[in-house]
């Protein structure tokens, strides 16, 4: 079966990612450093599974948005938050 669909697997690290983020407990710097992770295990799970066409095109999408997390956790560390 091709073709587009809910990848479940990213779906449910992006929401542990999530919850976790809501912890004002723990250090922004590090809230977006798992961001960061959850995006460029996803980007990582769907190249390695073979992604192509669409689904090579959500890759480049979250490996984008993993590399912003990375930039915002780096300010936020130097910011002391």
């Amino acid at each position: 079966m091709g073709g587009l669909g809910i990848d479940w697997v990213a779906v449910l690290v992006l929401l542990a990612a999530y919850v976790f983020s809501t912890v004002k407990s723990v250090k922004l710097s590090l809230r977006l450093g798992v961001f960061a992770l959850a995006f460029f295990g996803i980007a990582g799970y769907r190249l390695f599974r073979g992604a192509a066409g669409a689904n090579l095109f959500f890759v480049v999408v979250a490996a984008f948005f993993g590399a912003r997390y990375t930039w915002d956790a780096i300010k936020a560390n130097k910011a002391g938050s």
